[in-house]
């Protein structure tokens, strides 16, 4: 449950209530993340030049854009053999399920922002936002091929220059779900905030 209803129910004897820190949300400055500024971003700013540097790369808004789909899905499919010809355990059958569903969607959907990163003409990474009230915007789905240096830290920010540009100020990347390696990225981008979560059980 949020913090403000367990705030609600915290000196109610009945129920024990502990943080579920594997699901609290992330939240950054989109003003920060568009311009990677000062010393605490020298290494995002660094990759994202050298990305910018070394490849002919374009990024595209393509919400409205009804036959993306197959460019966002054909990352998918490249991401998940690269990281099993490195011999790790991924599974994105529910990630590919639920962006199939949001692709076909997609141009019905107003307020659902889809960019998408090209390299020499082919689809190499994307973002999937939603814009939400009060300035602030929702990260539904994220992903780059890792061959591409410095690919990630480009594409952040140049999605986060469009917000910034649109008056955005609040970018929620959602949970690390306690996997080790998203919390260290997501960290290392230096969340604004955290928006609490919590467990509540009978006691």
């Amino acid at each position: 449950i949020p913090e403000i209803t367990a705030a609600k129910i915290q000196d109610d004897s009945a129920f024990e209530i502990s943080e579920d820190k594997s699901s609290f949300d992330y939240f950054f400055s989109i003003p920060e993340l568009s311009k990677y500024s000062g010393s605490k971003y020298k290494a995002k700013r660094q990759a994202a030049n050298r990305c910018q540097a070394k490849y002919q790369i374009e990024i595209v808004n393509q919400s409205n854009n009804k036959d993306v789909g197959a460019d966002v899905l054909n990352v998918v499919h490249q991401w998940e053999n690269l990281k099993l010809k490195e011999a790790k355990n991924v599974n994105v059958d529910y990630e590919r399920t639920a962006t199939e569903r949001m692709m076909h969607h997609s141009t019905e959907q107003e307020n659902v922002i889809i960019t998408v990163a090209y390299i020499d003409g082919a689809a190499v990474g994307y973002s999937i936002d939603e814009l939400l009230p009060e300035k602030f915007v929702l990260s539904h789905y994220f992903k780059t091929l890792p061959q591409y240096d410095g690919l990630t830290e480009y594409l952040n920010q140049q999605v986060a220059k469009k917000l910034n540009k649109a008056d955005y100020l609040h970018w929620n990347w959602q949970q690390d779900l306690n996997i080790e390696s998203l919390k260290r990225m997501k960290l290392s981008y230096r969340p604004a905030f955290t928006r609490k979560t919590f467990t509540v059980t009978r006691s």
